[in-house]
């Protein structure tokens, strides 16, 4: 006996979830759940854009799907967003953006983040110096367990 088509619905899956994997030969389900800011979703559909992997090679589109899953709440992919506004990927170069993206990752959890964006904000690499908000940064890496930033607070400390 051969395969019969089955009439019954698909399985429920938690927020859609099975229609996105670095797998799927199709992306449309991954494109459907980033435009619904399922951050993981975005994020694979950003690693497959970069790459070119059964898709096209799209550095804007990988960079935007990026940022949807940073706002999504995925600090990895704010820390892939913040390499590609750094090296100009997908858009113009931008220290700003790159040292957003940093943030949101710190805010996210990310400490090694904390440190980096720490730095630009405490040298004013790129943007604006802003003391109290390079403090915030490196309080953030040492909480995190980076050691730079608790070195970076009690230089600070010293002056």
């Amino acid at each position: 006996g051969g395969a019969t088509a089955s009439t019954a619905p698909p399985p429920a899956v938690d927020a859609g979830l099975a229609l996105c994997s670095m797998d799927a030969k199709e992306l449309v389900g991954c494109r459907d759940e980033c435009d619904r800011s399922v951050a993981s979703s975005c994020a694979v559909l950003a690693a497959r854009l970069s790459e070119g992997k059964d898709a096209p090679h799209d550095l804007p589109g990988a960079l935007r799907a990026w940022e949807r899953a940073c706002d999504a709440g995925d600090a990895l992919a704010c820390v892939s967003a913040s390499r590609m506004w750094a090296q100009g990927h997908g858009a113009p170069a931008s220290r700003e953006k790159q040292v957003e993206r940093l943030t949101k990752a710190c805010e996210l959890g990310d400490a090694t983040s904390c440190m980096v964006a720490g730095r630009a904000l405490a040298k004013g690499s790129g943007v604006p110096a802003d003391a109290a908000a390079a403090r915030r940064m490196f309080e953030h890496a040492c909480g995190g367990g980076v050691e730079q930033g608790c070195d970076a607070l009690d230089l600070d400390a010293g002056t």
